[in-house]
């Protein structure tokens, strides 16, 4: 899937790299997270293949951030209101794999859901 971007305008690549780029992470250290080659990365944040819908998923995940800021859709980078925003605690999620980030971001929404059912 290839994509294509006004001029002057920042597609979906760049603002990939610049959330990368935020996190303080190379190619390679992002491709390690996604289990994927760094020219994947690079395909990326270049614009010359665009991450399917799962891919897109995962990144929001990773980044933070929702899928409309990294669509280009909304120019706020709104953090979904289950994860840390900033000022909050600091989340030491850094140490682990993209799999294991997931499950506990989705173990911790889970857990809050339930809470919330029950009033807390």
């Amino acid at each position: 899937m290839t994509t294509s971007n006004a001029p002057g305008r920042i597609g979906l690549g760049g603002r990939l790299r610049a959330q990368r780029q935020r996190l303080g992470w190379t190619q390679q250290q992002l491709a390690d997270e996604l289990s994927v080659a760094k020219s994947t990365v690079s395909q990326y944040e270049n614009s010359v293949n665009a991450p399917d819908y799962d891919m897109l998923v995962r990144l929001c995940r990773l980044f933070g951030v929702s899928s409309d800021h990294l669509l280009g859709l909304s120019a706020e980078a709104a953090v979904p209101p289950s994860l840390p925003r900033s000022g909050d605690e600091p989340l030491a999620l850094s140490g682990l794999r993209a799999d294991e980030r997931e499950f506990l971001l989705a173990s911790l929404e889970a857990y809050r859901s339930a809470l919330r059912l029950r009033g807390f």
